[in-house]
């Protein structure tokens, strides 16, 4: 009987503690996708503690970077100091045609001009585009940095 009550209180004392690292975040009518949302209904969501806090650090490292970790595609990179600017520009603007719907971005870094295409959050992503440029741009390849958030069409 002794030990039946030392096993209950460690029981008890144990369901406390993994509660106790729980909270519910009740989502109202309408909050993500309003027309998904039932106006009498509501969502609750239990998760650990310890959840949020990493999800809430992993957004504010990217609110700092004003973008997140992705990939590009650079299609240009010269050092040259006559003629280096002039070609990107040239580059740029070759591709713009070609590609409308892409983003390209001239960039200065000490002592090179570069031109970087897309933001694509996977490395696969990048592989599929950069077989498509590989006849207009043969020297084009894959560089990780940080790119714009992509957005979000529904």
């Amino acid at each position: 009987m002794k030990y039946f009550l030392i096993f209950a209180m460690i029981l008890f004392v144990g369901m406390n503690n993994v509660m106790a690292q729980q909270e519910e975040i009740q989502i109202g009518s309408g909050y993500l996708f309003p027309e998904s949302y039932n106006t009498e209904g509501k969502v609750i969501v239990v998760q650990d503690v310890r959840v949020r806090k990493l999800m809430e650090k992993n957004m504010d490292k990217n609110k700092a970077l004003n973008g997140m970790q992705g990939y590009r595609v650079q299609i240009y990179l010269s050092s040259e100091p006559r003629k280096a600017r002039q070609e990107a520009e040239n580059i740029k603007s070759k591709f713009d045609k070609i590609f409308p719907e892409m983003k390209s971005y001239l960039k200065y870094e000490t002592p090179f001009f570069k031109v970087q295409v897309g933001d694509f959050r996977s490395q696969h992503e990048a592989l599929r585009f950069i077989n498509s440029l590989k006849l207009e741009f043969p020297n084009s390849y894959i560089v990780k940095t940080d790119i714009e958030f992509p957005s979000l069409d529904f």
